[in-house]
């Protein structure tokens, strides 16, 4: 019923409300649940418009991967030769990685319009978090680029890479945002390379967010941008690089509330 009154009035915040509700009891009452959850997401990906159908993609995405943590060891077993066509109980660790890439990648497109909805609109579908916490995703861009984001650093998702085609070893990467943005990533050839999304990602929301009034949600994406680099990255100077880094931000946002968390670093 709600899911039908929020499709009729074209209320997407009720509507995404109303999919995942119902998910969430099909989990608990059905067999091959998860299964059940993509084909639906699928359905309501292609026949919502902007920005439900971005935002249903995102969910998607994260559907796929459930699935796969649910059945990790049966997919572990199998090899790109079984996997037959849409079949989800054929495909290996490489295919639902490539469906979930897929999506998150779909759920980013019409980023400047994304970049103009307020994350509020959706109050019913955002959980968790302090208010000041929701300060640093203050548009449907940040929602959904911090959810790919998560996933592109994933690094059991990105065990099926045959040969790494761009590398994050490279110390400008470990520089604050003045320097970080006036760095050109190479060229992908890679369709399939996680880290390149997760760095070119990273580098649009912080682009995104460099001429904020307040530094917050800047400061936040360079602090996960260099703590993921740090953790990554093959440097013999990466702690000092990460260290010098720690200290200029801190030197440069003092006067910042959002210096505290630079400090706990």
């Amino acid at each position: 019923v709600i899911y039908q009154k929020a499709k009729t009035e074209s209320n997407g915040a009720q509507l995404l409300k109303a999919l995942l509700n119902q998910s969430k009891f099909q989990n608990y009452k059905e067999e091959n649940s998860l299964q059940k959850t993509i084909e639906r997401f699928s359905q309501e990906a292609a026949s919502n418009k902007f920005p439900v159908k971005q935002v249903v993609q995102s969910i998607l995405a994260e559907a796929y991967w459930n699935y796969y943590e649910a059945n990790r060891w049966q997919i572990q077993q199998r090899s790109k030769l079984e996997v037959k066509g849409s079949d989800l109980a054929t495909w290996d660790l490489s295919a639902i990685t490539q469906a979930c890439l897929k999506n998150y990648l779909l759920s980013l497109s019409q980023a400047d319009s994304l970049k103009q909805v307020k994350v509020d609109m959706y109050e019913p579908i955002i959980t968790g978090g302090t208010l000041d916490s929701r300060k640093l995703r203050p548009t449907m861009y940040d929602f959904l680029v911090h959810r790919a984001i998560n996933f592109f650093k994933n690094s059991e998702a990105g065990v099926t890479h045959p040969a790494e085609t761009f590398s994050i070893n490279n110390p400008l990467y470990l520089d604050w945002h003045k320097t970080f943005l006036q760095t050109t990533l190479p060229q992908n050839t890679d369709s399939f390379n996680l880290n390149y999304f997760a760095l070119k990602f990273l580098r649009d929301a912080e682009a995104f967010h460099q001429n904020d009034e307040t530094p917050n949600a800047l400061i936040d994406l360079e602090l996960e941008r260099l703590n993921w680099v740090h953790k990554s990255v093959i440097l013999a100077d990466k702690d000092s690089l990460y260290l010098q880094t720690l200290q200029k931000l801190e030197t440069q946002y003092t006067s910042q509330s959002a210096s505290a968390e630079v400090s706990y670093y």
